[in-house]
């Protein structure tokens, strides 16, 4: 039984050995069997197929259009106002549309009609192209105001000098740091930056002061350093009237005037007597301040250590004090 056994086992061996897949050789330079590698069925590395690339996909680029005739079905020649920017071909996504029919200025000049909400083509501005385009939107109108508390942050109240127009919101400036005087509008004299005053003013300079006449040119003459226009009455001191005539003047003087200084032209005495120059001057470098005197063309401040002069106890305490007293003395040019 067992020589039976060992039989098939050697008849099987021969069997497999000649119909099997896999078949081991001696090696040819004499090594033995066991040294050469298996051979197999599957393909080398150098086979194997790689993993496809992923590629981006394709950009569809809409295409220029000038009516929906243009474009594919399913697609509408959309655009915005203007001629500057092509319109292309889009989804029309269900946009309602209006069914009136309203003037459009066309890219070519010519006038086109279609829905107001849905133009067909692109066009200039909305309305005939033999009319003018309609004014742009600038938005709300400046808020007006009467000082820097009523603009919001970032902007400040501005505007001409006078009270005729109102002065509005407008974006915040550099501002020197000085420090001028405005009359208001409501009579009041305020102090503020000579470039920024942040509300409306009547003038510049304080309210209680007339200022100097401007040179009004060629129609003018000076009669005792004021201006005065040609063939209007003008007042050059509290007592004294005269009017332009040529290169002169002719003056009259108010009978029973307290303060008449009769003709301007040298005749009548001069000056009034408050239009004298005060005798007040400041002695030394003190930071002391004594107060404003009248030079004779107007209010200046006295300091220093001391005070010297007839007038130093006639002072003015303030500068507007000073200007109101002598505010009818003639002044030069």
């Amino acid at each position: 039984m067992r020589i039976l056994t060992t039989f098939v086992s050697f008849t099987l061996v021969a069997v497999l050995s000649g119909c099997g897949s896999v078949v081991i050789q001696a090696d040819p330079d004499g090594g033995g069997a066991t040294d050469a590698p298996p051979a197999t069925d599957r393909p080398s590395l150098g086979d194997t197929p790689l993993p496809p690339v992923d590629r981006p996909p394709a950009v569809d680029v809409p295409s220029t259009c000038t009516t929906t005739a243009d474009c594919r079905p399913g697609l509408e020649c959309l655009g915005g106002e203007g001629c500057s920017i092509p319109w292309t071909c889009q989804p029309a996504l269900g946009r309602p549309c209006t069914d009136d029919f309203s003037p459009f200025c066309g890219c070519n000049g010519m006038t086109f009609f279609g829905s107001s909400s849905c133009p067909s083509q692109p066009y200039r501005y909305r309305g005939p192209c033999d009319e003018p385009p309609p004014p742009v939107d600038a938005g709300p109108p400046p808020r007006t105001c009467r000082g820097n508390v009523d603009c919001p942050a970032g902007a400040m109240c501005a505007g001409p000098e006078g009270c005729g127009i109102p002065w509005t919101c407008q974006p915040s400036q550099p501002c020197t740091r000085d420090l001028a005087t405005y009359c208001a509008c409501d009579g009041s004299t305020f102090m503020a930056s000579s470039t920024c005053p942040g509300r409306p003013y009547l003038r510049r300079g304080q309210c209680g002061i007339v200022p100097p006449p401007p040179d009004a040119g060629p129609g003018t003459c000076v009669i005792s350093g004021v201006t005065c226009r040609v063939g209007v009455p003008c007042r050059i001191d509290p007592c004294t009237t005269c009017t332009c005539s040529g290169e002169g003047g002719d003056c009259a003087s108010e009978p029973g005037c307290e303060m008449d200084a009769g003709a301007p032209d040298g005749g009548g005495g001069g000056s009034p007597p408050i239009c004298v120059r005060q005798d007040a001057r400041g002695v030394g470098a003190c930071a002391a301040f004594f107060g404003y005197a009248w030079d004779g063309t107007g209010c200046v401040g006295i300091g220093g250590c001391a005070c010297a002069g007839a007038d130093c106890r006639s002072l003015y305490r303030d500068p507007m004090a000073c200007e109101l007293a002598h505010r009818l003395c003639p002044r030069p040019i």
